[in-house]
């Protein structure tokens, strides 16, 4: 039973209306109130099923309660280590509920993943699976490649414009919320990157600029060798201010591709159609 106060219902002055944003801070402060006066030493916490009846008691549907659930579980915050303060981090994740049921969803990502992205599911798990870069011949690639030049235009492009196949490895994990949507979350490794940038680091100056050129032509793309070029005679902070662009890029694309799945978008489209 509410312990607020009654209402008049007849005179008096009127009911007063909160907008959302009134709303979300009030809710946030009362939380922030009620956890000062919890006895800090009771190991008791909330728990999921309770957290939905509150949230059915001041009007929060379950599933947008369980869909924010989702969005909260994932690890909690830690110190940066030694080389993340020196080069910057090497893990992109990020993750949201959207619009599909997750087989669905898991599917469409593989289809996207494996043709447009040019990646390749080496180890299945349930609910996630782990791509890396495709290695050899691929004759599905070289089909798409010559679909593109001679008929039905290009594919329009989706995401950022990040290489997911210059990363050292993408986790993908899709799990269901309730019927029609699921969640997903991505954890793109740049370890490459950063490693190339360490060993320049430690080298230092112009043979490190030529350094991180080398190692990134090597372990990523011939074409990110242009990276090390403006680090000529840089330091650290040069190396790490890239890898943070890189990291930037590289969860923009991913949020990119999260924007279309949450507005049901395909990430495949037919060619010739606008983007």
């Amino acid at each position: 039973m509410s312990q607020l106060p009654d209402i008049p219902r007849g005179g008096g002055l009127p009911e007063r209306r909160l907008s959302p944003e009134q709303f979300e801070a009030v809710i946030r402060r009362a939380a922030e109130l009620q956890a000062k006066s919890a006895d800090d030493t009771s190991p008791e916490g909330i728990t999921q099923s309770e957290l939905i009846r509150i949230g059915k008691e001041i009007g929060i549907s379950p599933q947008y309660v369980q869909r924010a659930l989702a969005e909260s579980g994932g690890p909690a915050a830690t110190a940066p280590t030694t080389g993340e303060k020196l080069f910057g981090p090497a893990l992109v994740a990020t993750g949201r509920s959207v619009v599909g049921d997750a087989e669905a969803v898991r599917a469409h990502l593989e289809q996207y993943l494996v043709e447009r992205e040019r990646l390749a599911a080496v180890r299945r798990f349930p609910g996630r699976t782990i791509y890396h870069p495709a290695r050899g011949f691929d004759l599905n690639a070289m089909i798409t490649v010559a679909q593109d030049a001679l008929g039905g235009g290009k594919q329009p492009r989706v995401g950022a414009g990040f290489k997911l196949k210059n990363a050292r490895m993408l986790e993908v994990a899709v799990q269901p919320l309730e019927e029609g949507f699921s969640y997903v979350d991505f954890r793109l490794d740049l370890a490459n990157y950063r490693n190339g940038f360490a060993t320049a680091g430690v080298v230092g100056g112009t043979v490190g600029a030529l350094g991180v050129g080398a190692t990134l032509a090597i372990a990523v793309d011939p074409a990110a060798a242009l990276l090390g070029l403006p680090l000529m005679g840089g330091s650290l902070w040069g190396f790490r201010a890239v890898q943070n662009h890189i990291v930037d890029h590289a969860r923009t694309h991913l949020e990119s591709l999260l924007d279309c799945l949450e507005r049901g978008e395909p990430l495949v489209r037919p060619r010739g159609s606008r983007g």
